[in-house]
């Protein structure tokens, strides 16, 4: 008998297996395991409680999961939220062949999770050619999804990576939350793509895939801006584009992982056309030390700070986390706030200001990100 079936079997007249289910839910995790041994048939339920939420950062650990998900495919079924983490040792020693044994073990044991809601796999946990084969999967009710595509290189055109990142994410009408990790994808999907999300409210991926996105009420957006020809014209046409699938009675959520140069065009795109923003982050993806405000950029922001109707946040930084403890930055602060009335606190190089009785006081950074909405799973 498997699991689910075992579940299904009343344990006792007196206490539904509901009533036992919501016993374990409410047991520490850590006791869990003990409740699991009590019978066989708290063993089923156990496990579809324990296998609820995974998270796995070890190898020894994904491989063997995954191998008792494989041999037992009943237990993916329980599955809700599935994390895959390549954050701790051994992932960084592993071999070649370890890699790929855990690779095809991940997808296989994925095959069972028909129930999951929310996948997390990080893009280096998969080699390449299996991060292909995870964009072939279907998981009916999938609402948060945070995956990376295979790179592009030399001899991997970006479009047709980014056709089966579309296709992915249109056999999932069901996702509200979208973070697609993909480094070099420039060029957008073939024009015939077309990704209907209706019930999509963040996106956080590269810029290349807003103008094939179905979408109406989108709440937030990340993007990530990869090198481009025309700069000021590009920008402005995709910020163009991604508000259309905003709603201006919606105060929104822009952020931007930009390159040098891009900021001054980013600003006046997103003031001209979604100037119903509420929080909106610039953050510069070069790691050189270099100021984030040239002449042109200080100027462009002036003049366009007041075209926001309702922005209360906004923050100019850099990938590295360099705290500049220089007064101008106070200075320019200031300035940003007498341009845009509603803002109620400012980030510049990775520094924090409040605005109280009128005046902007030094803030903590923390409290900064949590009320701008910038930490993540906030917005």
């Amino acid at each position: 008998m498997s699991s689910s079936q075992r579940a299904k079997k009343a344990i006792s007249p007196r206490l539904p297996n509901e009533i036992i289910t919501e016993i374990i839910q409410a047991t520490a995790k850590k006791d869990r395991a003990c409740l699991c041994r009590v019978s066989k048939l708290f063993h089923g339920l156990g496990l579809l409680v324990v296998n609820r939420t995974v998270r796995l950062s070890h190898y020894a650990s994904a491989s063997g999961f995954c191998s008792g998900i494989i041999a037992n495919p009943d237990r993916g079924l329980a599955i809700r939220s599935f994390t895959v983490l390549c954050i701790e040792d051994p992932w960084p020693d592993l071999q070649v062949d370890d890699a790929v044994t855990l690779s095809h073990l991940l997808i296989e044991a994925m095959k069972s999770m028909s129930g999951v809601e929310q996948l997390y796999i990080d893009p280096y946990v998969l080699l390449q050619p299996y991060r292909f084969t995870l964009l072939e999967l279907s998981f009916p009710r999938l609402l948060v999804v945070d995956i990376g595509p295979p790179d592009s290189n030399r001899d991997l055109e970006s479009s047709p990576v980014l056709d089966r990142v579309a296709s992915f994410l249109a056999r999932h009408p069901t996702l509200t939350r979208v973070r697609v990790s993909a480094r070099g994808l420039r060029h957008p999907p073939s024009l015939s793509v077309r990704i209907p999300l209706p019930n999509l409210q963040y996106f956080d991926g590269t810029s290349a895939l807003v103008s094939s996105l179905i979408v109406r009420g989108l709440r937030g957006a990340a993007i990530s801006w990869d090198p481009c020809d025309k700069p000021a014209i590009e920008i402005d046409k995709i910020i163009r584009t991604l508000s259309l699938l905003t709603t201006p009675e919606i105060p929104f959520f822009s952020s931007h992982d930009y390159r040098p140069g891009f900021a001054k065009y980013i600003v006046a795109a997103v003031s001209k056309h979604i100037p119903h923003t509420r929080t909106f982050h610039l953050r510069s993806a070069t790691f050189r030390q270099l100021e984030l405000l040239g002449a042109e950029t200080s100027h462009c922001m002036m003049t366009c700070l007041p075209r926001f109707t309702c922005l209360r946040y906004f923050a100019m930084d850099r990938v590295l986390d360099i705290a500049w403890d220089d007064e101008e930055d106070r200075v320019t602060v200031e300035g940003w706030g007498s341009a845009c009335s509603t803002l109620e606190a400012c980030c510049l190089n990775n520094r924090a200001w409040k605005k109280i009785d009128g005046g902007w006081d030094v803030y903590s950074m923390a409290d900064f990100r949590v009320q701008a909405g910038l930490i993540k799973g906030v917005h």
